[in-house]
């Protein structure tokens, strides 16, 4: 886990920047636990491929280059 919260919010800032119209990141965060989201324009969640397993930095990283993909067509 990353524990540079300047990435995070750089991460962050970028999604809020380069995400297509209508995508939405949701982060969850609980004891010990934390959720990245990524939700289409049609509301549903939106599984998308990433390792899960280095970061809520990495996962905004992978949910924001998924949905360019996905809104590229």
């Amino acid at each position: 886990m990353s524990h540079r919260p300047e990435e995070l919010n750089a991460c962050l800032e970028q999604c809020a920047r380069e995400l297509p119209a209508g995508y939405q990141v949701t982060i969850a965060i609980e004891f010990e636990s934390g959720s990245l989201n990524l939700i289409g324009p049609d509301g549903e969640e939106i599984e998308y491929p990433s390792n899960h397993e280095y970061g809520l930095a990495e996962d905004a990283v992978d949910a924001l280059n998924y949905a360019k993909e996905l809104a590229s067509g």
